[in-house]
């Protein structure tokens, strides 16, 4: 004769007839173990198969906890909370210390990037005064000198519009055209 059996032909001594709740705990029932707690000081887990009986059966009806258990849950509590303070300031500190390495290597590229830019800027700048070598020299030897005395010719005459002066002063004493002004 089984439990169910037996429970189900038992009398109560009140008279009263028994009622029996079946429940299925193959439904709950977790295949793997649930993963350990990560403190020492965690409370202990319920299962589901425990927490449907007590569902269904209500809280156990014992004696409540001893002085000596309440000192050991206050105690557990207590280090519990001192655990989940200490690894909250070890958190933030990785934190602060994951930031300021991020804001450094963000400033180590920022400064790369600025010495790559002036690097490219002193090379481009090297590479127009190259180029600029040979025009600079052409423009020494055939326009400046024609330029120059067209500009103290602007000054000492002073026309009403020196710039149409200069261009058909600069038409009138063409180098090419005369070629022995400017020998």
């Amino acid at each position: 004769m089984g439990v169910i059996q037996y429970l189900e032909s038992a009398k109560s001594t009140s008279g009263k007839a028994m009622t029996i709740k079946t429940f299925d705990v193959s439904d709950t029932a977790n295949l793997v173990p649930p993963p350990p707690p990560k403190s020492q000081y965690a409370p202990k887990q319920i299962d589901s198969t425990t927490r449907t009986m007590i569902d269904t059966i209500g809280k156990p009806h014992n004696f409540g906890p001893t002085p000596e258990d309440v000192l050991l849950e206050q105690e557990r509590a207590r280090m519990l909370a001192a655990e989940l303070r200490s690894e909250e300031v070890e958190a933030t500190r990785k934190r602060v210390a994951h930031e300021a390495a991020d804001v450094a290597t963000a400033e180590q590229v920022k400064t790369e990037e600025a010495a790559k830019v002036r690097a490219m800027k002193d090379a481009e700048r090297q590479m127009l005064e190259q180029r600029k070598g040979p025009l600079k020299a052409y423009l020494m030897a055939n326009v400046t000198p024609v330029l120059t005395k067209g500009l103290i010719e602007v000054c000492n005459k002073r026309p009403a519009d020196p710039v149409d002066f200069l261009a058909e002063w600069l038409f009138k004493h063409n180098p090419e055209d005369h070629p022995e002004l400017y020998a």
